[in-house]
This record gives structure tokens, sequence and C-alpha cells, in this order.
């Protein structure tokens, strides 16, 4: 389990920091485009890539929150990984987190 949980605190830390940062930076040049790609993939680990988009699913009464991005997609599984988190589901809160960074990496919660 302790393995599993420094991935995710990983992940978690890296989607804070991309987050915070969303804001300060004008939209990137088109040759740093593929760094910021890289950039990302980077920061999801081994062991969520290997694993295929997590399912949306149905959580009556979950957390709802404003998160800053045009992509509804984006914004579904960032609300499914708060509402895994909230419930102790790391490993799959960090799945949905994943798909929200490489789907949007400006995505701003």
């Amino acid at each position: 389990m302790l393995v599993m949980l420094r991935p995710v605190k990983a992940l978690c830390a890296a989607l804070a920091t991309l987050c915070t940062l969303a804001p300060l930076h004008a939209a990137p040049e088109p040759e740093n485009e593929a760094k910021q790609v890289a950039d990302i993939q980077q920061a999801i680990p081994e062991a969520i890539k290997a694993f295929v988009a997590p399912r949306i699913m149905d959580f009556p009464g979950g957390i709802t929150m404003a998160v800053g991005t045009p992509d509804e997609i984006s914004q579904k599984h960032v609300l499914q990984g708060l509402n895994h988190l909230h419930g102790g589901w790391e490993f799959e809160a960090s799945r949905h987190f994943a798909v929200a960074m490489r789907k949007d990496p400006d995505c701003l919660m």
C-alpha cells in the first residue's frame, strides 16, 4: 500500500503545482508546447499510465466546485478525483487527475 501512495502523492503534488502556476504564465509558445506535454507525462507515475482512463461515476451529493477549464471531460475527471480522494480512494483519484492533466495541462481548480 505504501508503494502505491508515493506515486499518488507525487501526482497530486504535480497537479497542485500545475493548477497553482497556470494563471501565472502566458499561453505556451508553439515550440514549448511539446516540452509542456512531455513534462506532464513525466509527472504521471508509470503505475497510473499503465491503466486505461477510468469511468465517470455518479456521486449523488458528491463534491462539486468550479474547475477552470473549457473541456467538460477534464472538469468531470477533476471532480471525480476529488470525490475519490474524499472517499479514501487515492489511486482512483490519481487516475482521474492524470486524465484531466493530459486533456488540459492548463486546468485550474
